[in-house]
């Protein structure tokens, strides 16, 4: 197997989208999520409910344009306005 340090740290992780998604590893004690990413535009109790998950477990949520969300998760038509990228799991 590859040494840890030549890994990219851009596959390290797993990018989840949507809300439901982000909400499932969020709350998931075996996963571990580096960050939420929420767009601006992003509002209401969904966008609320995500914020509070990520607080409860200590993770950061940061704001970012729609345009940018959708390019980070690379599914515009599927991200509701929020991912989230999670520590990929060691094989």
């Amino acid at each position: 197997m590859g040494d840890e340090s030549t890994v990219s740290p851009k596959d390290r992780f797993l990018t989840v989208y949507g809300r439901k998604p982000v909400l499932e590893a969020l709350a998931d004690d075996a996963l571990r999520v580096d960050k939420v990413i929420l767009a601006d535009t992003a509002r209401g109790p969904g966008a609320a409910e995500i914020q509070r998950a990520a607080k409860e477990a200590g993770v950061a949520v940061q704001r970012a344009s729609a345009h940018r969300v959708k390019v980070l998760a690379g599914n515009g038509k599927q991200d509701q306005g929020v991912l989230a990228d999670v520590v990929a799991p060691r094989m």
